[in-house]
């Protein structure tokens, strides 16, 4: 596990668990039981990298999204990670993100998602043909990497500008 960082003045004892999915052993055993007991305390301070906030519970999360003046978007990465550039506008706050985040808004409305059902399952219900004519299947090379909405957001991305059959790949090179 990595080092403890010394737990702020603010945060109560009793909220205090270590936590630690990239080394602990038991992730690797059984990380569904992992993630199962961490969802069960709802929020917990972890003091390792450098000390970071657990929510499990969607108002929880909400509430932390609500208040970036407490939690903050501008790291991601657990533990912080060095990035040659910001991943934008995931990493900005407000009000940065506003410039972002009002133009892409009407793009992936419920809406604007809608109306691209219809195309998403054609496309499954074609990729599926494809498997049941065979009867075997190797998810990921069958299904998974055929069809263009397998890394989201970039796939409904690559629908929503008509670049379905092409966008993905050049997405995956990357």
């Amino acid at each position: 596990m990595a080092e403890p960082a010394a737990v702020p003045g603010h945060v109560p004892p009793g909220a205090v668990q270590a936590f630690d999915y990239h080394h602990d052993p038991r992730v690797e055993q059984d990380p569904f039981g992992v993630f199962d007991a961490a969802r069960g305390k709802r929020a917990f301070f972890s003091p390792t990298y450098g000390g970071y906030w657990v929510l499990t519970a969607a108002g929880d999360i909400r509430e932390a999204f609500q208040h970036p003046e407490l939690f903050s978007s501008r790291i991601t990465g657990i533990p912080p990670t060095p990035r040659p550039r910001r991943l934008l506008p995931l990493e900005l706050d407000p009000p940065e993100h506003g410039r972002f985040r009002h133009p892409l808004s009407a793009v992936f409305s419920p809406q604007a998602v809608a109306r691209m059902e219809p195309a998403i399952r054609r496309t499954c219900a074609a990729l599926v043909d494809a498997i049941s004519a065979t009867g075997v299947c190797e998810l990921l090379s069958d299904f998974a990497v055929p069809f263009p909405d397998r890394a989201p957001p970039a796939g409904v991305l690559c629908f929503r500008f008509g670049k379905a059959h092409t966008c993905p790949r050049a997405i995956a090179q990357w």
